[in-house]
């Protein structure tokens, strides 16, 4: 590969960082966390209005920018300017969100690298393919491309409209910060206002790591930016819209083999606005077609797919990858004496690394060669002892011929009740589930040995379909989900709906799950305190807090905790849990402690109540606690 070329696959990931944009998980479901003031609220982010914005309404920007990375020797990498006129159809526009059709005329690419002007003026033509994202609250949710357009024209898409972003505020104009995505990973942001009602600031503070999707990883924190510079303007219209955006961007990546430094200037000024004459419904039909790619999801082409799919495989065969698992699963398991303990435990350790290593591998083999999944029905239909390593690994793979596979073993009641339980787990685990998935599922929701498990299946992929901003697909499940709880009798199908709805996150439920908030029935209670951990309703964080306040069960007092534990620490949760880190139970009490220490990083103010609870708390288990956080 060209240095050149290596180049512009950074695109991806230093090419376009000046621009915010939020998590598909966090900014479609959540106001973003908020520094905490000194006797003010914190300012609360109006997610419930889009202004500005109608439908079937075309909006033309001239959008500019400019990108350069180079080694730290100051070796250019790449380093151009790109000009194009932006037109924006407003397809669908509601209170709370609003979805757009883009097209870019007239691109026009300037390399300053000697030699590669060619390059660029035939990416240029990828300019033109269509692209659509999504604003919730102000903030992109997602978007949808073409399948495998080029990383530049993604990374130039992406940059466009989250540069349109604005996180409007309910009251009185303030500083104050939120957590958003761009194309290089998570961070934090402040906005500021100025003299001006419809002039505000806006700058990055700190990159929290790279994207990664759903695995994001203590390694992506590791690997984050350093910010040198950054400094953005979003001048609004009288509604509210964003009509003239300039952003500047230095970053410095030196964790990479090659030490990196970027910088990258937006610009974006509005220039007209008209009804369109396109059809929006052959617009949506087309953008149903596209690939959904989640806010926080890193982009890969398919070619950056099967080369990452090559380095799993590293040469291995599906034989040799095979029949390593057997010759685990033969292996007797054994309780070590104290005397070589150690030596097991290292031995235990090395195995398992190893299992993980090739179960990628296993899962890489599924999507880059398709002959290997029958080999892999064939060794499951012999009872191989890696029987259970081959179904995880098919729902891994995540591919469709992979699902239909596992739908196969699920459906013939010819095999196993163990290994058709075992298929439907990993089938419901997939990451991007086929209608042929979904189907299986909702029919298997009524079978009387695996109906429980599938249930839980659809709680899943009605998150993942949120996630990856299918939001029809994800209300079509979710629906499904308060069907059955409406329909539940018994405390155990209560119970299995409730959990079904804790795997979903699926906050429209929000009001059929607060009757159980206060049911008899303790266990009833736990399931319907999880249920809500995932929502995102404004209500929510008090809900929790009056649960963990006032509910006699120790077991639903420790249930809010875990749920509040999952949310960002909130002006309500930081309250309610002060308040209960003086709880009677020492076990709640504990756990209470255990999460006020985890917030501490977050919510500095809290540094005081840690030492108070060092200091006076009853218990020694509790004063070491916090004394060790200190």
């Amino acid at each position: 590969m060209s240095r050149f070329s290596a180049a512009l696959l950074l695109v991806a990931t230093l090419g376009f960082p000046a621009c915010s944009r939020s998590s598909a998980i966090e900014a479609s479901t959540a106001a973003p966390e908020f520094s905490a003031g000194a006797a003010e609220p914190a300012p609360v982010v109006d997610q419930t209005q889009m202004r500005g914005w109608q439908q079937g309404q075309e909006y033309v920007y001239r959008f500019q920018t400019t990108s350069q990375i180079a080694l730290r020797d100051k070796t250019p990498l790449y380093d151009f300017d790109l000009a194009a006129r932006a037109k924006l159809l407003a397809l669908e526009v509601s209170a709370n969100a609003a979805s757009f059709y883009v097209e870019l005329e007239a691109a026009k690419f300037e390399s300053r690298i000697p030699g590669s002007q060619a390059e660029f003026d035939r990416l240029s033509t990828h300019l033109k393919e269509p692209y659509f994202f999504e604003l919730k609250g102000g903030l992109v949710t997602s978007a949808n491309v073409p399948k495998d357009l080029h990383p530049l024209a993604t990374a130039v898409f992406r940059s466009l409209s989250a540069s349109l972003q604005f996180a409007a505020l309910n009251g009185a104009p303030r500083v104050f910060t939120t957590r958003e995505f761009d194309t290089t990973g998570r961070y934090e942001s402040e906005y500021a206002p100025s003299a001006d009602p419809l002039l505000w600031h806006k700058r990055k503070l700190r990159y929290l790591g790279i994207l990664l999707g759903e695995n994001e990883s203590q390694q992506a924190k590791e690997i984050a930016p350093k910010i040198v510079e950054s400094e953005a303007e979003i001048r609004l219209s009288t509604e509210g819209r964003p009509v003239r955006i300039t952003m500047r961007d230095e970053l410095e990546l030196a964790s990479a083999q090659a030490p990196l430094h970027s910088k990258t200037l937006v610009s974006l000024l509005a220039e007209s606005t008209a009804p369109s004459t396109r059809q929006l419904a052959e617009l949506r039909a087309l953008r149903d077609q596209a690939v959904t790619l989640a806010a926080n999801a890193p982009y890969q082409s398919a070619s950056d797919r099967r080369s990452l799919d090559d380095a799993k495989v590293d040469g291995m065969t599906f034989e040799k990858v095979l029949g390593s698992f057997e010759q685990f699963a033969a292996r007797k398991k054994s309780n070590p004496t104290s005397a070589d303990l150690d030596a097991k435990r290292a031995e235990f350790k090395k195995q398992a690394d190893e299992e993980a290593r090739l179960f990628v591998a296993l899962g890489a083999l599924f999507r880059s060669q398709p002959n290997t999944l029958q080999k892999a029905s064939t060794k499951i239909k012999a009872k191989s002892p890696a029987s259970d390593a081959l179904i995880d690994a098919l729902g891994s793979a995540g591919t469709e011929p992979a699902q239909d596979m596992l739908i196969a073993l699920v459906q013939d009641r010819k095999n196993a009740e163990l290994l058709r339980s075992r298929a439907l787990l990993s089938l419901s685990r997939t990451e991007n589930p086929t209608p042929a998935s979904v189907q299986c599922l909702l029919t298997l929701a009524h079978d009387e040995s695996l109906g429980t498990e599938a249930l839980y299946g659809v709680g899943n992929y009605t998150r993942a379909f949120a996630m990856a901003g299918k939001q029809r697909a994800a209300e079509t499940l979710g629906a499904f989900l308060i069907r059955r709880l409406d329909a539940a009798k018994s405390e155990i199908r209560i119970i299995e709906a409730l959990r079904a709805l804790a795997n979903s996150g699926f906050t429209p439920a929000f009001p059929k799950v607060s009757p159980y908030l206060k049911d008899q029935r303790e266990q009833v209670r736990v399931d319907a305190v999880q249920a809500l951990a995932l929502m995102t309703a404004p209500e929510i964080d008090a809900t929790l807090v009056e649960r963990l306040s006032f509910d006699e069960a120790k077991k639903v007092r420790l249930a809010a905790l875990e749920a509040m534990g999952g949310r960002a620490p909130s002006d309500a949760l930081v309250n309610g849990l002060r308040e209960n880190v003086t709880a009677d139970d020492p076990h709640v009490r504990y756990r209470a402690v255990e999460l006020l220490i985890r917030w501490l990083p977050k919510r500095p103010e809290l540094r005081e109540s840690v030492q108070r609870i060092a200091q006076n708390d009853s218990e020694d288990k509790i004063r070491e606690l916090a004394k060790a956080a200190l």
